[in-house]
């Protein structure tokens, strides 16, 4: 087989790589200080981040580091190892929002490091540092690095597998790559399940695709292509997969019988093959239409990266790095369950794609760019980002009637505009190399002040931590009784160290009164339905104001209730 590589021109002085080395350790720096910035201010507002967090911070206060533990009940629906980094971080940090998102950044950077050492051994430095300052300032990419989620987790993992697949595919065999493949995929399934299988199925399946090319009916065709699957050494899978993973499984079924089964059927199985969690409504074609918004700023060169990539599909790297986003983007299509961020494993061979094009633009070997309709793409492209821009304003519309802080708003919406006119305005000048770094300082400017000023000041995404704060100050004590009715926002039980069990709307009926709890968290419309003589038990601490977070339909105000007496 052919090996994957990009012969780099004229970039074999030791200056030059000096240079490029010195500029992609500026960029890793760059894209963890932004990764960084505001973690601590950010409340954990995404219903996901307050499950995964307050199951992270039961593991370490209660030392059960097997069973994963949310409001009181057993969290059957991850496998452990994100919950273990993010415990392990409340240990160095102490239990915050802070030390809840380090693992995303910390496996983000070892990500960005991962890809440039990879892009460099097959395609040269200017690729590689092209590649990772596409990929560390993507939308999506940001946006996970910054998140108490798993996600950032699974994809160094997947980045691992994939990237030794891709040495396998180039005809370098050894024991030391298909184990660091199937260790890096064990990891990935202990972090989120069988992803990264499809992933790699996705991959291998889209090169014999590619591989074949005119001769489809060709049996022999599809023999010579799939033949080097058996350098992957499958049977080393069986056993590597099962002693990473297997003592968790088998502690796990000793202690909760059913959270394996009830994992793999609702969570991984059912989404898969029957229908998304939550019935949440997908529509063919998806991630064609969210692919957009999710590597901004850098989708505005999309067209050109999949016109570039398929002309030049004969050279083995963008053959493979096309495979890695074609084949399992037709995965994760194919599966019932539809979110933007499965769109993350695509972005490390889509950023080296991106960055072959700009590579390509800017030696002047492609003239894509400067055609009538590249310059209607980038219009369209402008008024898209001015227009995300000034999107924090209709928070003021009466409708929503939101408070946060319109300076944040105002150095939001000038930094996103004006970047995106003065991108736009060199684009038009040919100016592209300006265009390229622009969008690179650009996106991380956008999101420092998004993460460090504008999400901070949003009132509905602070709901949960000032309700539980209240309640501290009021007189909370850890070991209270905390119920939450039509209010579902885990976060708020990592606020209160554990507090909180979420019940029905009937609760207090069914129960005798002197078993009532001590404190209430629920929805102003709740509120307003109970009995006179049950809110006679209790003093209303405050209200906040918050977004539909599992509270009724068209309830925006949560309200805190204590008991008058020891309940």
């Amino acid at each position: 087989m052919t090996e994957v590589q990009i012969q780099p021109t004229g970039q074999g002085t030791t200056t030059r790589r000096r240079r490029a080395g010195g500029l992609a350790l500026l960029v890793l720096l760059a894209c963890a200080g932004v990764y960084l910035v505001g973690n601590n201010r950010m409340a954990l507002f995404d219903r996901d981040e307050g499950w995964y967090a307050e199951v992270a911070r039961n593991m370490l206060a209660s030392g059960d580091w097997v069973v994963p533990r949310c409001q009181g009940a057993v969290f059957d629906t991850k496998p452990v190892f994100a919950f273990w980094c993010q415990a392990v971080s409340m240990g160095i940090f102490g239990p915050s929002e802070f030390a809840a998102r380090f693992p995303g950044v910390f496996f983000s950077i070892l990500t960005l490091i991962l890809v440039y050492w990879a892009a460099n051994f097959f395609a040269g430095v200017r690729r590689a540092l092209w590649t990772i300052a596409i990929l560390g300032t993507g939308a999506l990419f940001m946006a996970m690095a910054k998140s108490a989620l798993v996600d950032a987790e699974q994809m160094f993992f997947i980045a691992v597998a994939e990237i030794c697949l891709a040495f396998l595919y180039s005809g370098r065999r050894g024991y030391w790559i298909c184990m660091i493949l199937w260790v890096s995929s064990a990891l990935a399934i202990l972090t989120k399940g069988p992803v990264v299988l499809g992933t790699l199925a996705g991959t291998m399946l889209a090169l014999a695709v590619l591989d074949v090319g005119k001769k489809f009916h060709s049996p022999r065709a599809w023999i010579r292509a799939t033949k080097w699957w058996w350098a992957t050494k499958p049977w080393l899978a069986l056993l590597v997969v099962p002693v990473v993973v297997g003592p968790w499984l088998f502690m796990i079924h000793q202690r909760d019988p059913a959270f394996l089964s009830i994992m793999l059927q609702r969570n991984f199985l059912g989404p898969i093959f029957e229908k998304p969690l939550n019935d949440r409504r997908t529509i063919p074609g998806f991630y064609l239409m969210i692919i957009w918004p999710c590597f901004m700023p850098w989708s505005l060169i999309l067209p050109l990266t999949f016109v570039q990539s398929w002309r030049n599909r004969g050279v083995p790297a963008i053959r493979f790095c096309l495979a890695a986003v074609v084949g399992p983007l037709v995965v994760i299509e194919l599966v019932k369950q539809k979110l933007p961020h499965y769109l993350l494993p695509l972005a490390p061979p889509l950023a080296f794609l991106m960055a072959d094009a700009i590579v390509h633009v800017l030696r002047h070997r492609v003239d894509d760019l400067k055609t009538g309709l590249a310059k209607i793409a980038v219009s369209i492209w402008t008024i898209c980002v001015v227009l995300c821009a000034l999107a924090p304003w209709v928070l003021l519309i009466p409708k929503y009637h939101v408070p946060f802080s319109p300076l944040a708003a105002g150095i939001f919406t000038l930094i996103g505009a004006g970047l995106a006119i003065w991108i736009a305005r060199s684009f038009w000048q040919r100016r592209f190399r300006l265009v390229f770094v622009g969008m690179c300082a650009g996106s991380m400017a956008v999101m420092a002040v998004l993460a460090a000023l504008l999400i901070p000041s949003v009132q509905p995404l602070l709901a949960a931590k000032q309700a539980a704060g209240a309640m501290w100050a009021d007189g909370y004590k850890i070991g209270d009784r905390v119920v939450l009715m039509d209010y579902t926002e885990p976060s708020i039980s990592f606020y209160l160290k554990g507090g909180g069990m979420i019940e029905d709307d009937s609760y207090l009926n069914v129960i005798q009164e002197a078993n009532w709890p001590t404190w209430l968290v629920t929805s102003s419309l709740q509120r307003d339905r109970m009995p006179a003589s049950q809110l006679a038990e209790y003093t209303q601490v405050g209200t906040f104001q918050a977004w539909n977070t599992g509270a009724s339909r068209g309830n925006r105000l949560i309200v805190v209730l204590r008991r008058n007496s020891p309940g």
